[in-house]
């Protein structure tokens, strides 16, 4: 069961998720700091954290099941493991599509909370609007 979990890690290419996650962590706290400071907000810089790692891993994932017959041939490479055979087909596509649907339920839910009043909603197939009325 590790080993299998560990396969379907390394669809999301840690080294370059991790790279990410670290660079969106850096600017969040950089914006932070510039901006002079106060309580932070643990909700927004976490769930920024967990969009920007379903994003670049859903991303990386799908990367894997569409160049997997380039992978193959490529000496660098072929032991990825859709070339390999470790992982199928179907459960690398649907991680990708899981972790990249999760990014932006997860975008989304921070549109939601950031506002104060939702009056409006519209969810179109790649793009979320949300119109927000302020209390005065």
């Amino acid at each position: 069961m590790c080993l299998r979990v560990h396969e379907y890690w390394k669809l999301l290419k840690p080294r370059v998720l991790l790279a990410m996650v670290a660079l969106y962590a850096a600017s969040y706290l950089a914006s932070y700091a510039h901006q002079g400071g106060g309580p932070l907000d643990v909700f927004r810089f976490a769930s920024g954290l967990a969009a920007v790692f379903a994003a670049v891993g859903g991303s990386n994932a799908l990367n894997c099941y569409l160049d997997r017959d380039i992978d193959a041939v490529m000496v660098r490479t072929m032991a990825r493991p859709l070339p390999r055979g470790s992982v199928g087909l179907r459960g690398a596509l649907a991680l990708g599509l899981l972790l990249l649907d999760l990014d932006k339920i997860t975008t989304r839910f921070r549109m939601l909370v950031k506002c104060c009043k939702p009056t409006s909603i519209i969810f179109l197939d790649q793009v979320s609007s949300v119109t927000c009325t302020t209390g005065s």
